[in-house]
C-alpha cells in the first residue's frame, strides 16, 4: 500500500480526469517508477511514495516520461550545483525568507486549481543577496510543495512578480544562463506545472532583459509569461479575491503568509541537508552520456549581459 495523501473531492476528480490516475493502480505505478530508478547505476535519487507520485501525476501517468522527468531533474540538478543542490538552509537563508521573496498563498485559485505565488523584489539588499540566492530560496519552496502541496502538484503554480522598486543592484546581475537552466528545469524536470507567470510593476530598465529572459525559454513556458500595464489587466486571469490582502484582496496578508513558511522552512532543514547525496553520476550511465551542451543547449562561453 502507498504511503500517499488523500485527495479532496475536487483534487481527486481533476486527477481522474486530467492526469489519468486511477486510484488503485496508484501503489503499482509508484512501485514500477522505483524499480526503475533503483536499476540505474547513474541514480542516486529519492524514492519515498509521494516524491514519486509527484512525477507521475506531472507526466499524467506516462511511465515513460515519470522515468525521463526524474532523469533530468537529478542529471540537470548534478550539472548545476550552485542552483540546484546547495540549498541548505541556514541563518542567511532564513532572513531572506523573512523579507518575503516569495510568498505562496493560503488559498488556491478554486479548490482544484493552482497555487498563487507573490514574488517580491523592492525589499531585497543586492548587497546581502544575489539573483542567485533568490533563485535557490524559490527551489526550496518549489521542492517542499513537491511533497506537502497537492493544489501544486496537480493543479500547477501562478507566480505573480511584482518588479515594483526592484534594486537596480539586482537587475545587474542578470545572467542569461542562470535564466536558461532554470528554463530547461522547469520545462524537462520540474514535475509541477507552470500555469502561469505574471509581471506586474515592470519598470522601464527591466523591459529589456525581460524580452531577452523571454527568449531564453521554451515555447511553452514562454507563453505563459504576461506582463501587465496595471492590476487590472492581472484580475483577468486571477480574480482580485485570490490575491493578498496587501493587493486588494481576500487571500489573507503577504505578512501571516511569510510566518507561515518560515516555520514550514525551519522544518525542512534536515531535508536540504541530506539532499546533497542525491544526484546523477554520469560516468556510469548506460548509453550516451548528457552534458552541460546537450542539456542546456549553451555553446561556447555565455557572459552575464552588462547594463548601463
Amino acid at each position: 500500500m502507498s504511503k500517499v495523501r488523500p485527495l479532496t473531492p475536487e483534487l481527486a476528480l481533476k486527477a481522474r480526469e486530467e492526469l489519468h490516475e486511477v486510484e488503485n493502480r496508484i501503489a503499482d505505478d509508484i512501485a514500477a517508477l522505483r524499480t526503475w530508478i533503483i536499476k540505474q547505476p547513474h541514480l542516486h535519487a529519492r524514492t519515498d511514495d509521494q516524491f514519486l507520485l509527484s512525477f507521475l501525476r506531472g507526466c499524467k501517468f506516462s511511465m515513460e516520461k515519470a522515468k525521463q522527468k526524474v532523469d533530468y531533474y537529478y542529471t540537470i540538478k548534478t550539472m548545476s550545483p550552485e542552483i540546484f543542490l546547495n540549498k541548505q538552509i541556514d541563518d542567511r537563508s532564513m532572513r531572506l525568507a523573512r523579507h518575503g521573496h516569495i510568498i505562496p498563498l493560503p488559498t488556491p485559485l478554486k479548490p482544484d486549481g493552482p497555487r498563487i505565488h507573490i514574488t517580491r523584489y523592492a525589499n531585497v539588499n543586492p548587497k546581502e543577496f544575489t539573483i542567485l540566492d533568490l533563485f535557490k530560496n524559490q527551489l526550496r519552496i518549489f521542492e517542499i510543495q513537491m511533497f506537502e502541496d497537492d493544489n501544486c502538484v496537480i493543479g500547477g503554480v501562478l507566480n505573480v512578480a511584482d518588479l515594483g522598486n526592484i534594486p537596480k543592484g539586482l537587475i545587474l546581475q542578470f545572467d542569461p544562463v542562470l535564466i536558461k537552466k532554470l528554463s530547461v528545469f522547469a520545462d524537462k524536470a520540474a514535475p509541477i506545472r507552470i500555469k502561469g507567470m505574471h509581471l506586474i510593476n515592470v519598470p522601464k530598465e527591466a523591459a529589456a532583459l525581460i524580452n531577452i529572459a523571454r527568449s531564453l525559454m521554451s515555447k511553452k513556458i514562454r507563453e505563459r509569461l504576461i506582463v501587465h500595464s496595471s492590476l487590472e489587466s492581472l484580475y483577468k486571469y486571477i480574480p482580485q479575491d485570490y490575491l493578498p490582502e496587501d493587493y486588494g484582496g481576500h487571500n489573507g496578508s503577504l505578512q501571516d503568509a511569510i510566518d507561515i513558511w518560515e516555520k514550514r522552512l525551519l522544518r525542512y532543514r534536515e531535508f536540504f541537508e541530506e539532499d546533497v547525496q542525491y544526484k546523477a553520476n554520469e560516468k556510469a550511465r548506460i548509453g550516451s552520456r548528457m552534458s552541460p551542451e546537450s542539456l542546456f543547449g549553451l555553446e561556447g562561453s555565455f557572459r552575464k549581459l552588462e547594463v548601463d
